[in-house]
């Protein structure tokens, strides 16, 4: 299985100037945990999560909105469409994050996978291949 097979795509996404309690509400809006933070032509600089919402607010002047670049992840670790999802959990793990933006050739943003995408096609993929003995031996 590959990354393009459990990806979320198009992703949401957003832009440095944003302010963080606008991309919060995206967040919540679209239910998701993390957004790729665009340049001009599509690339990933940058994400945002839900611990970096946190931050923001804990350390933040409630007099001034802060900016998705004063709070945003600085550059992202992505991955391509057609990363296996085994590399894919390897990357997740060793650098401890749980969220992939996917990128194309060129380098912009084509989706982005995140560690439950994963967990759940594999799990979804064993309990398939433990079900077909069982579907067989209900048909003889």
């Amino acid at each position: 299985m590959k990354v393009q097979d459990v990806m979320t795509s198009p992703a949401h996404s957003t832009c440095p100037e944003v302010s963080v309690a606008s991309a919060a509400r995206t967040m919540a809006d679209y239910g998701c945990g993390a957004l790729p933070v665009l340049d001009n032509a599509g690339r990933p600089i940058g994400i945002l999560t839900n611990r970096d919402v946190r931050r923001a607010v804990a350390v933040g002047d409630l007099g001034r909105p802060m900016k998705v670049s004063e709070a945003m992840t600085l550059e992202p670790v992505t991955c391509s469409a057609e990363t296996p999802l085994v590399e894919a959990l390897k990357i997740l793990s060793e650098r401890e994050i749980q969220h992939l933006p996917v990128v194309d050739i060129q380098g912009r943003l084509v989706g982005i996978v995140s560690l439950s995408d994963i967990v759940a096609a594999t799990h979804r993929a064993t309990m398939f291949r433990i079900s077909e003995p069982v579907l067989d031996q209900a048909r003889n």
